[in-house]
Parts: structure tokens; sequence; C-alpha cells
């Protein structure tokens, strides 16, 4: 690339990256389709945010371990789009995963579309149980998980096809 980074980057990128797909979606659990590419984690979950259609009568349920830009993007799209942003306090310390689940399930009401998680967090490095997580968004129909899961792909074993999320944004150079 050093040599000739045009021929990199203009000839060749696009290439290379439809090409590491397959082996990428081998490794996370997932089919080449549900795969696209982001220039990062805070990039893919703000272009998720935007597309989510929510309006006054709706809640988005986040907690106080979500990394920063994240809240931010979600406190700024409420204020735009007029929906609640709600907040799960959850302490630093967990004793148990099932801490996680039920204040989610706790603060989940009717208007609540979206649950935004992170996968392992960014601060406190917790891994939240997100199997447990999907499992518990199932009783509240039509409801949306977001999981940002920029910690966890070659951290953790990930099988997308078996958790099943609406929504998992992740990167690859963190391990």
């Amino acid at each position: 690339m050093e040599k000739q980074p045009v021929n990199m980057l203009v000839r060749r990128a696009e290439q290379l990256l439809l090409d590491s797909k397959a082996p990428l979606a081998q490794l996370i659990g997932c089919q080449v389709s549900d795969l696209a590419w982001v220039q990062n984690v805070t990039l893919g979950v703000n272009q998720i945010a935007q597309s989510l259609e929510l309006g006054p009568s709706d809640t988005v349920l986040m907690n106080n371990h979500e990394y920063g830009a994240v809240a931010r993007t979600f406190r700024y799209l409420s204020r735009e789009k007029g929906f609640q942003l709600r907040e799960a306090v959850l302490p630093s310390e967990l004793i148990s995963p099932d801490q996680v689940v039920e204040s989610l399930v706790a603060h989940t009401d009717a208007s609540t579309k979206v649950w935004v998680v992170s996968h392992i967090t960014s601060a406190s490095s917790l891994l939240f149980p997100v199997e447990e997580i999907m499992q518990a968004a199932k009783r509240f129909p039509g409801l949306k998980v977001l999981v940002d899961g920029a910690h966890a792909p070659g951290q953790v074993a990930l099988k997308l096809d078996q958790l099943k999320p609406d929504y998992y944004v992740g990167t690859l150079h963190k391990w």
C-alpha cells in the first residue's frame, strides 16, 4: 500500500472489502448479506439511530454504562424527534448479569421501542448478557434491540445468526 497508495485505495480497496465479508460472516456467525461496512461503530450506531422512526409517543431505553458518543446521539435525536430517552441506572459492579436484564425489563413499557445496550461496555468493561437481553426483549412485541458491539468481536465468541439482534455494530481492530 505504501508504494502505490492510489492503486490500493482507488483500484483495489473496494474489492478487498467485499472479499473480506465471507470470512467475517463465518467468524461472527451470520450471512454475508447481513454485513455492511461502516467507518467506525459510533458512525454505524448514529446511522441506525437516525433511521429509526421514532416520535413523541415513543421511548428509547439506554443505561448508564453506554458509550458517551452513543448516549449523546440519542439525547440529540430525542430533542430533534421528540421521543423520550429513558436511562436504566445500573451499579458500577454487577453482582449478577440478571441485574442488567431485570433493569431493562423494569424500565420498559408499551411506549418503549428500542433498547440500546453494549455487548462489552467501554468505560467499565462489563460483559452484558446479550443472549439473555435478546430473550427478554421477545416479551415486548415490536421492541428493537441495538447492540453496540465495539469491544466484542474477537473478545467473545459471536453467533449473530443465533443471537438475532435487530442491529449489531462492531469493530475488528480492538482485539
